[in-house]
């Protein structure tokens, strides 16, 4: 549990053969073991015989609903952390909104090239880095981790390849996020997850998690909401430039350390300003200054009103999370009253900055 198989094994539901065809073709050719069923009663055949990571479904099984499949495959305890991404003609953001409300992870809109199939299944197989029970969690909760790790994943291996991140990618992940937020325990179940990478991905689907929080409770409209949850997300993106790897969470309170954070916050921020635009400063905002400090002790210097609103969501929330994290060996994680307290005396942030922190996690 918790390796990625050598080989990714992916399930196509399709009634058209000419588009099975040509999906096996496409997964096969990057190596992957492919399944074709023309139907959801051979699907779920499959299903029972073969460990599947991810599936692509089309929307319109030939009097079958594909949406209706994925919704009841998203209600299965044994098959609800399997990847899926669905086929479509349409190419309206209503019909992402109805597909990602169903439960789907990505889309593909016909007709659709080889490199984009490939990135698909590259995303969706991300997930498989996770040590999880999966049948400890509820369908919401297997979701967001399936769907926003592979995001995650997503935007890590391109930055770190030098390849240009597409933010309206990883946008469609923080919807997902978004979603999820219904469920009360959200922050505290991915606090328990496990992870073979290192800390990277937890930490940034805890912080997309956390700034959209933020953005729910100050009642801001679906743009804003969504442009948190992504900023959350890529906030840590500058560090493939570095090792991949996090600081340890405690090094926050030792000066000394403070412009070691300088290289990774503005390696992310140039990384992915040329696909930023103007109307979401959020993001960049939060890339650039997630380590700066109301006294002007952080990476940059920045204190007070120099810090944007994002960055001091940015940059409270990435203290705390990195403080009640389980996941760091050398030390015990801290309760989220210990947290606050901790990040309070040390005076590196305003009375506003922590009550507003206060607000969001109790």
């Amino acid at each position: 549990m918790g390796h990625r198989k050598q080989k990714a094994k992916i399930l196509h539901v399709d009634d058209c053969e000419m588009m099975r065809h040509l999906i096996k073709h496409m997964c096969e050719h990057n190596g992957a073991v492919i399944y074709s069923a023309p139907n959801t009663k051979r699907a779920y055949e499959i299903l029972q015989d073969v460990d599947i990571e991810m599936m692509f479904v089309d929307i319109d099984l030939n009097g079958e609903s594909g949406l209706h499949f994925v919704r009841d495959i998203r209600n299965s305890q044994q098959f609800n952390h399997i990847g899926i991404s669905m086929l479509t003609s349409a190419r309206d953001e209503e019909m992402l909104r109805i597909a990602t409300s169903y439960g789907a992870d990505d889309y593909l809109i016909k007709p659709f090239t080889f490199e984009r199939v490939n990135d698909a299944v590259k995303r969706l197989r991300s997930s498989s880095c996770f040590d999880i029970d999966w049948n400890g969690l509820t369908p919401q909760q297997a979701r967001l981790i399936r769907t926003t790790s592979s995001t995650i994943g997503y935007a890590f291996k391109e930055a770190s390849e030098g390849r240009r991140i597409t933010v309206s990618q990883v946008s469609k992940g923080a919807l997902t996020t978004l979603q999820s937020l219904e469920d009360k325990r959200l922050v505290e179940v991915l606090s328990d997850l496990k992870q073979e990478n290192g800390q990277s991905f937890i930490h940034s689907l805890r912080m997309g998690a956390l700034l959209s929080m933020y953005a729910i409770k100050n009642n801001y409209d679906h743009r804003i909401l969504r442009e948190y949850a992504t900023a959350g997300i890529l906030h840590d993106i500058g560090l493939t430039k570095q090792d991949g790897v996090f600081f340890n969470g405690d090094r926050w309170v030792d000066d000394k350390y403070a412009r070691v954070h300088t290289n990774h916050v503005m390696s992310g921020y140039n990384l992915i300003k040329t696909t930023i635009n103007k109307r979401s400063s959020i993001i960049l905002n939060a890339t650039r200054e997630h380590h700066e400090r109301f006294d002007g002790s952080g990476a940059l210097g920045l204190k007070g009103d120099e810090i944007s609103e994002a960055g001091k969501v940015a940059s409270i929330y990435d203290i705390y999370a990195n403080l009640t994290d389980k996941t760091v060996m050398h030390r015990d994680p801290l309760t989220k009253h210990e947290a606050i307290m901790e990040i309070e005396s040390k005076r590196r942030f305003s009375n506003d900055d922590i009550e507003m922190l206060r607000a969001i996690v109790n």
